[in-house]
């Protein structure tokens, strides 16, 4: 496994748990047998949406370097060493 491959998982179980948390919330929400459900439940959704678009941008950035990287050390694209 390559360190693009390792830090796309990790990153990507970090958005499904931040997602599972906001959903949790939000279903807790419509029971309103406690205070204030529905304000933690937006939080939850805006906690799990800003962390889904870092990791975007996390993994964009590099997957965007490792091509720079290999572009200037090869004189090639990454993908065309692979065919």
């Amino acid at each position: 496994m390559d360190f693009n491959t390792i830090t796309s998982t990790v990153l990507g179980f970090t958005i499904a748990l931040s997602w599972n948390n906001a959903v949790n919330k939000t279903m807790d929400s419509f029971y309103p047998d406690f205070n204030n459900k529905s304000a933690i439940a937006r939080a939850s959704l805006f906690y799990a949406l800003i962390i889904t678009i870092s990791v975007i941008l996390i993994i964009h950035i590099i997957n965007y370097t490792q091509k720079s990287i290999y572009k200037n050390l090869n004189n090639k694209d990454i993908y065309d060493a692979n065919h």
